[in-house]
């Protein structure tokens, strides 16, 4: 179970003195703007929260699509690497045309 954070508690906080003022706002001579005030920021605080919620999500999701693309890339940039080196061999001057250090050749003496 989540635990409601501080922003829950002041919503619900909010939203319960909303209820109240406009029950009893026949009492309260000139509150209209004070209520309508609340009422735009809990409006704009909550659509805020809903909006950065979907966007982390969705910054999750694109965050794993990237590391399997990196993942998958860095897999067949090997593969490719090794291809080459099966083509040209592994001590061939031509591999560091493609970016691949070869085995170097051990002199004797």
């Amino acid at each position: 179970m989540v635990k409601p954070s501080a922003q829950d508690h002041m919503f619900r906080e909010w939203e319960s003195l909303l209820t109240k003022v406009r029950k009893y706002q026949d009492e309260l001579a000139g509150v209209a703007p004070f209520r309508d005030a609340l009422a735009t920021a809990h409006f704009t605080a909550v659509t805020s929260r809903n909006a950065r919620d979907t966007l982390a999500a969705a910054a999750m999701e694109e965050t794993r699509r990237l590391n399997e693309a990196l993942a998958a890339g860095r897999d067949a940039a090997a593969c490719l690497r090794h291809y080459i080196k099966s083509v040209l061999g592994v001590r061939s001057e031509k591999l560091g045309r493609y970016g691949i250090k070869g085995h170097k050749r051990v002199r004797s003496a």
